[in-house]
């Protein structure tokens, strides 16, 4: 006899029902047997949690990404040695500094290097050690913590008189005991008299001679030479000729060119 279709629909839609009340139970029970060997009563979560740390969900899996990433999510732990490039040995952390350009060196060469440099009156801006690749300078602070509190001071007491050496408009003071650097005003009605403002020693800003109202920078030394004071300065003279050396332009040291 032909069948009741709302009977049909009833008996299908209760098979369907069945079958798929049945899979989810199934795969509880794959998964249950391809982990370790419990008695089947281990949580839906745990199972799930355990897989994803294996790597076992792709990106669409329901499971937190905060979760599925956390076993990565750590920076590996930084070496305990790295070579330094200059003297071609491991060294400890400890041991290890690394510039802000990233260049890495042991705490001893680069020391030695700057102490070096500073020595060349080198001390304005100083460079990396891998001078053929990084031209980035070495920063104050960086110093700082390589040098200790003496060191540190004269350093920045070099690095001073190299800035003022620098400067056109810096002049010394004659007197051999004082020394003392002066910025010249140029503007001023005084200039090129300047005044130590140490001794109160009166000079020429022309010829870093002790002032000569009246007379020329020429004129002057003339003065000086028949009055003898230039005696030393002629068998200077001689000598610097003779060993390559001048004045500098700017402070009247004497310095020596570098062969």
């Amino acid at each position: 006899p032909p069948s009741d279709p709302s009977t049909t629909s009833s008996s299908s839609s209760s098979s369907s029902s069945s079958s798929s009340s049945i899979a989810p139970s199934s795969s509880l029970r794959i998964v249950e047997s391809e982990g370790d060997d419990s008695d089947g009563d281990e949580d839906l979560d745990d199972i799930m949690n355990r897989i994803n740390n294996y790597g076992g969900w792709d990106e669409s899996s329901p499971i937190s990404p905060a979760l599925r990433d956390s076993s990565s999510s750590s920076s590996p732990p930084p070496p305990a040695f790295e070579e330094c490039p200059i003297c071609i040995t491991s060294c400890p952390a400890e041991e290890i500094f690394r510039l802000s350009c990233h260049h890495v060196y042991c705490k001893n060469c680069l020391k030695t290097y700057l102490v070096q440099k500073i020595f060349k009156a080198i001390v304005t801006r100083i460079t990396c050690p891998n001078s053929l690749e990084c031209m980035s300078h070495i920063e104050d602070y960086e110093i700082r913590q390589l040098f200790d509190d003496e060191e540190f001071e004269k350093y920045k007491h070099f690095q001073e008189i190299a800035h003022m050496r620098a400067d056109p408009m810096c002049r010394w003071c004659p007197k051999p005991d004082c020394s003392t650097p002066i910025i010249a005003n140029e503007y001023s009605a005084d200039f090129p008299r300047l005044s130590c403002s140490k001794c109160s020693c009166d000079f020429c800003f022309d010829c870093s001679e002790e002032w000569h109202e009246g007379l020329t920078c020429k004129q002057n030394q003339k003065k000086l030479a028949k009055l003898g004071k230039l005696h030393n300065d002629i068998r200077n003279d001689k000598w610097q000729k003779k060993h390559k050396t001048k004045n500098c332009d700017q402070c009247r040291v004497v310095i020596q060119k570098d062969s």
